[in-house]
């Protein structure tokens, strides 16, 4: 059967009214061009509102470095790196209790691989190797699993919480899509992988909000709405930016891309506050880069050797962690150090921020 001139001309305006739906939707993220690379004074850029010295013991808690830290509801739940646990501490630094213990029992993770607070249920959720561990916030009693609808919960490395059972999640190489909604319904590719699959701190929430940190090689930010992701952010490094073509697609690409001297890499974290966006590159010779853009200027600082790390942030503060042990008394942080009682001790210091704007 011949299909008339005018099924022609129909299925012709479909094609170009979704091409163009398709720019359209890319056309509206917003672009943020970075040049200057060279921003040296931190200490006047941060206006510290709050210090708090976490207080570990020497039995249940001794702290060390964090691999992820989250501030929610006056608690922080800190992951620490060499215990491999997870710590509750209170509002003013003093440790509550320890979240689950590490081990092969049902209520024990084998390794933490993520860990995400779900305020609706009041239950911190930890990802490792078989699926979810739910703990309650108020004691850090184990409360049960969740399990994913993969049968391979192991490929998942990072995750967030968007429904009931319902996830964004980041996969290894095990799956062609980097990033994947995982729902009781079934597992479906948000995201196609061009590259090797290198695991970032991909996921935060803005203003009730799922975001979605692009994969190595690019500079975006994604947000996730009714089963779609649509690119929010832009980064524009010009030259400096890694070009498209030499996306590493194994192990040992990656070892010879990364430690190139010239090009940025990716985007490691990202947090917002109402007029503020904080961005952690990875930059030539896997050098750490810290970017405060204001959103509604594009104005920004971008520069390296900012020591606190960025933990979080709310709609008028960021939150960081300063690590005494790792500070010279050369830094722009080194004050906030000598500030605090017991000088000799090591433990992280929180504290809370704004942005100096006369700075930018």
């Amino acid at each position: 059967m011949k299909m008339s001139k005018y099924a022609y001309i129909a299925i012709f305006i479909a094609m170009v009214i979704f091409s163009c739906g398709k720019d359209t939707a890319d056309d509206n993220a917003k672009v943020f061009t970075i040049e200057d690379s060279d921003f040296k004074d931190w200490n006047s850029f941060l206006q510290i509102k709050e210090e708090v010295r976490l207080q570990g013991n020497d039995s249940s808690c001794i702290i060390t470095y964090c691999d992820k830290c989250i501030v929610d509801s006056g608690y922080m739940y800190f992951w620490d790196h060499k215990a491999k646990v997870i710590y509750r501490f209170s509002a003013d630094g003093k440790f509550v209790c320890k979240i689950g213990e590490r081990g092969r029992a049902l209520s024990e993770y084998i390794e933490i691989k993520d860990m995400q607070v779900d305020k609706q249920a009041s239950v911190l959720k930890v990802l490792d190797d078989r699926g979810i561990l739910n703990y309650r916030l108020q004691d850090g009693k184990f409360i049960g699993r969740t399990n994913f609808f993969s049968s391979i919960p192991a490929e998942y490395d990072r995750f967030a919480i968007i429904g009931k059972d319902s996830f964004l999640c980041f996969t290894d190489i095990r799956n062609k899509f980097s990033i994947v909604l995982d729902t009781p319904a079934g597992q479906e590719g948000l995201r196609e992988s061009k590259r090797f699959h290198f695991v970032t701190n991909c996921f935060y929430t803005y203003d009730g909000r799922c975001r979605v940190v692009s994969d190595y090689g690019e500079f975006y930010i994604d947000e996730y709405a009714d089963g779609k992701l649509m690119t929010l952010y832009k980064f524009d490094l010009g030259n400096k930016q890694l070009p498209g073509n030499v996306l590493p697609q194994t192990l040992e690409e990656f070892n010879v891309v990364d430690n190139d001297p010239t090009y940025f890499k990716c985007i490691t974290d990202v947090y917002e506050t109402s007029s503020w966006l904080y961005a952690l590159f990875v930059g030539p010779e896997q050098t750490y880069y810290h970017a405060f853009i204001n959103k509604n200027s594009g104005k920004y600082v971008f520069g390296k050797n900012l020591d606190v790390v960025i933990i979080g942030a709310d709609e008028t503060y960021f939150y960081a962690l300063v690590y005494p042990g790792y500070i010279s008394p050369e830094s722009d942080i080194w004050n906030i150090v000598k500030s605090k009682p017991n000088e000799d001790n090591e433990d992280p210091i929180f504290i809370r921020f704004s942005i100096n704007e006369n700075k930018v």
